[in-house]
């Protein structure tokens, strides 16, 4: 059924623009929700404002203003939700031109701007009314027993409950050390490959390091060095990329590998494929401030050192790389399953995907039948049958986090890894789901807060998101977030239940955001230089360490700022005292 909007309702007062959008059938977990404000009243060129949400996958609202006739990107704010119906609050501090005095709204379907983009509703223009109304601040909303709050749940174990013991654990005479989260065996397990005698080996970037899985699920080291994507040639040569450094590698057993080739500029998220006669390729996504800039197809002959450009792909990202038994090169391209010509670097689409691919998840048997996987950081993803005609079927569904690099076994199994939650799945050809590697829902955890309830919560690098623990052991996704850059953020909670974190990730702006115990939030700061360590004042002022500009500030309630100590060698981790602060600077 195809979504239609029954009901829109929109406000604003001092501070906020709010928009409420009631719909009837159902949106799809990709829709768009397009918002433009002060439409031109014939219809043609552009609003004041295009705002675009899309709350199933981010709470942030991206914003554009009209410049001269042109759409310009003024940058994500405000906050976007899904429930029973749509909601969205946008600050009206983000908007300098002229007052919101008006507003329509489309919902789109499909991803932008493939074939099957599409306004699925549309409404015509509304006026905004002006309340007189205070907006109460957010910390004065924090409600730790709300029906809606994520913490203070009763646990279904005792907290004393035995939890199993951590043999590797050095601690002091008198203590014992246990596992509350037991490690999962992989960390940052992001590809995978099968070798021509049944080997599993997986990617595990943050291990720096290539993993031996067993089949009994146990772990060894195969080669130690920094890998997110590996592939082989026929003769089952192995070879792995670093994005984040460009460089590729032979590897080989017990070795750091031998750098063979380089791509000379670093990249978002990228992808290697090989070819039977070693031929490399690339699929390559250049980084801007706030994700994706430019995407490629990148060809690297056998014995050629660095890359020369066979397609350019714009916008549009590429996911995945593979090259089948026969040769054929094979990718996925958003939602768009591709052959590539590796001559001329013609495109010519197999099968359209219900959604986007996910990173290094693409896989090609002997008989031609590809297996294309989704999901990467988010909280599901999909295992996808794709056969040479270009028929698609599901074939399993996850929990946790989607798929990401997939290989066959002789037996026709797919091997899959997930990065978000640190596990490693067989599905065998019926679409049962084993684990090999169960994951704990942690890759590389490195900073801890206790709620005012006793939940555990844990910044996870290189996950993109906060876990929680609760007192039986449980760990689940909870809060999306950017952490992929030392020095690492930290969070800390207010005796209210709301608490502050910090984002930092090349290439992207670093924050410092305020949230609810019902995930409401607020971003504090966005200009700050590589947020790490965050504390709360008693009076609710948050503390933050501007790592990158060697100061710690003071965020006070108002929105005003104090410099606190500036001039300081790297600070990161920070306490506050009875009378004063306390700053680790670490070197």
């Amino acid at each position: 059924m195809i979504a239609t909007i029954i009901a829109l309702r929109a406000f604003a007062n001092e501070a906020y623009l709010y928009l409420l959008v009631e719909v009837a059938g159902e949106i799809g977990p990709y829709a768009q929700i397009d918002v433009d404000i002060n439409p031109p009243a014939s219809g043609g060129g552009f609003p004041d404002y295009m705002a675009h949400a899309w709350p199933f996958k981010d709470p942030a609202i991206h914003i554009s203003g009209n410049k001269g006739g042109q759409l310009q990107d003024i940058g994500p704010g405000g906050e976007a939700a899904q429930g029973k119906a749509l909601k969205m609050r946008l600050p009206l501090d983000m908007l300098a031109g002229p007052t919101p005095k008006s507003l329509s709204v489309r919902i789109m379907d499909g991803q932008c701007c493939g074939a099957d983009w599409r306004v699925m509703d549309a409404t015509g223009s509304i006026e905004i009314p002006l309340v007189d109304e205070l907006e109460t601040p957010l910390p004065q909303q924090a409600d730790l027993r709300a029906p809606n709050s994520a913490f203070c749940r009763e646990p279904t174990v005792a907290e004393d409950a035995a939890f199993p013991p951590a043999p590797a654990i050095q601690v002091p005479p008198g203590f014992t050390a246990r596992y509350f989260i037991p490690p999962s065996g992989v960390n940052v397990p992001s590809d995978v490959v099968v070798t021509p005698a049944g080997t599993i080996l997986v990617a595990s970037s943050r291990a720096r390091a290539i993993l031996q899985v067993a089949r009994d699920g146990s772990v060894q080291t195969y080669a130690t060095l920094n890998a997110y994507s590996i592939d082989q040639d026929a003769a089952g040569a192995l070879f792995g990329s670093d994005f984040a450094s460009g460089q590729i590698y032979r590897i080989q057993p017990g070795t750091t590998g031998t750098p063979v080739a380089r791509m000379p500029q670093t990249a978002c998220e990228s992808t290697l494929a090989v070819a039977p006669d070693g031929t490399f390729y690339l699929g390559f996504n250049a980084c801007s401030g706030e994700g994706t800039s430019g995407s490629s197809i990148q060809v690297i002959p056998p014995g050629a050192e660095s890359p020369t450009l066979l397609l350019d792909l714009g916008p549009e990202p590429v996911q995945a790389l593979a090259v089948s038994p026969g040769g054929r090169l094979l990718a996925t391209i958003s939602k768009s399953l591709e052959a590539i010509d590796p001559a001329s670097g013609r495109r010519t689409p197999i099968a359209q995907l219900p959604e986007p691919g996910s990173f290094h998840g693409l896989a090609v048997a002997q008989d031609g039948t590809s297996y294309v996987s989704s999901g990467d950081f988010d909280t599901a993803g999909n295992l996808y049958r794709v056969s040479p005609q270009g028929q698609v079927e599901r074939v399993a569904s996850f929990e946790g986090n989607g798929l990401e690099g997939l290989a066959l076994t002789a037996a026709g199994e797919i091997v899959g890894t997930q990065r978000a939650i640190g596990g490693v799945q067989i599905v065998d050809p019926d679409g049962t789901v084993r684990a090999l590697v169960p994951p704990n829902g942690l890759v590389s955890p490195h900073s801890l807060a206790f709620s005012p309830c006793g939940e555990l919560l844990a910044v996870n690098d290189e996950a993109g998101r906060l876990t929680m623990a609760s007192a039986e052991g449980h760990n689940i996704p909870f809060t999306r977030l950017i952490s992929f850059q030392p020095p690492q953020t930290f969070l800390a909670f207010a005796p209210q239940g709301w608490y502050v974190t910090g984002e930092s990730a090349p290439g992207f702006s670093s924050k410092v955001n305020r949230y609810l115990p019902n995930g409401d939030r607020e971003t504090l700061a966005d200009d700050l230089a590589n947020v790490s360590g965050v504390a709360v004042g008693p009076e609710g002022a948050v503390y933050v360490a501007a790592t990158g500009e060697g100061r710690i500030l003071r965020l006070l309630p108002d929105g005003t700022r104090q410099v606190v100590a500036q001039e300081l060698q790297t600070p990161q981790a920070l306490a506050l005292g009875r009378l004063q602060f306390l700053g680790h600077h670490l070197a």
